[in-house]
């Protein structure tokens, strides 16, 4: 009984383990996998399941920050930016 207790204690831990480098690699990779290419207004807003119109209210609040292009004034979004927002919010 004593040996059935161990074996199952150390392939928890052997669980614990995989499942906290799966938590890290969710956390580095994002939506496409690619966290340098931002998302634009439209694709921010249905990551953050919110109307065009409530992200223009949260990036006039500072609540967002967006990243702008010079040549085309598009208003562009990092994952880590919307997922920043996410964490502050809740």
């Amino acid at each position: 009984m004593n040996e059935q207790l161990k074996k199952l204690t150390e392939r928890l831990e052997r669980i614990e383990n995989l499942l906290e480098q799966l938590i890290v690699r969710t956390k580095e990779t994002d939506v496409g996998g690619n966290n340098n290419k931002p998302l634009s207004l439209k694709q921010a807003a249905d990551y953050l399941h919110l109307s065009v119109s409530r992200m223009y209210s949260l990036i006039y609040q500072k609540k967002l920050n967006p990243v702008q292009r010079k040549r085309n004034s598009k208003l562009l979004f990092y994952v880590s930016e919307l997922n920043r927002y996410l964490s502050t919010e809740k």
